[in-house]
């Protein structure tokens, strides 16, 4: 191989025949999700498969959390995963699921799938922020979601879709609500702030 070396800073430049990437640092959030034993806890919490030979909820939410990672937006979006063959088998899976796979099973988890991703988010929420400070600062925001679907309602960009309202402390969405899009966000505010408190590990404060 050939080799550059610069004239200013110490770097090394190496031409190579492997493949570019833009999505390597999702090893980094699958590290960090085995640490915490995510996986596990998914397919514990999530309503399992109808027959034995069904895949576990873990098959389906990792592929929407590593989308969602890498700026994903629409179910779609995880066809640009299946094309990083070398990164999911570095992240330990040789097949995604399709768009409309991934689709089916949202819908078949319905009610059963929120309380469970619930108590998912509430062992993480407890786990992350028990180490820091006992006073914390709640950090509430509203995000556009554009949608094409018949219920969506217009927002105030103009744009229909919907407007979920999210909690953060610390960096970390510690409660959420799925809103309409024309619903005003201070709406129904003590209400939030109350939930948002309630996900808070024993001994913290807002």
């Amino acid at each position: 191989m050939n080799k550059l070396q610069q004239t200013l800073l110490p770097i090394k430049l190496e031409q190579s025949e492997e493949r570019l990437t833009s999505l390597a640092g999702l090893i980094l959030v699958e590290e960090l999700a085995q640490a915490k034993g995510l996986w596990r806890r998914v397919d514990e919490l999530f309503p399992k498969p109808g027959s034995g030979r069904g895949y576990g909820a873990s098959a389906y939410v990792k592929p929407l959390v590593w989308m969602l990672q890498a700026g994903g937006r629409r179910l779609e979006d995880v066809r640009e995963l299946r094309a990083e063959q070398e990164v999911l088998r570095r992240l330990g899976l040789e097949e995604l699921p399709s768009a409309d796979a991934l689709g089916d099973w949202l819908r078949r988890m319905g009610s059963g799938g929120v309380e469970a991703l619930g108590q998912l988010n509430r062992g993480l929420v407890a786990s992350s922020l028990a180490a820091g400070p006992d006073e914390l600062t709640l950090d509430v925001d509203a995000t556009i979601i554009e949608a094409q679907k018949q219920e969506a309602q217009w927002t105030y960009t103009k744009v229909k879709g919907y407007q979920p309202l999210l909690g953060y402390v610390e960096g970390i969405c510690v409660h959420h609500e799925f809103r309409a899009g024309n619903e005003s966000a201070g709406s129904g505010a003590v209400e939030f702030l109350e939930g948002c408190e309630a996900q808070l590990p024993g001994g913290k404060k807002l």
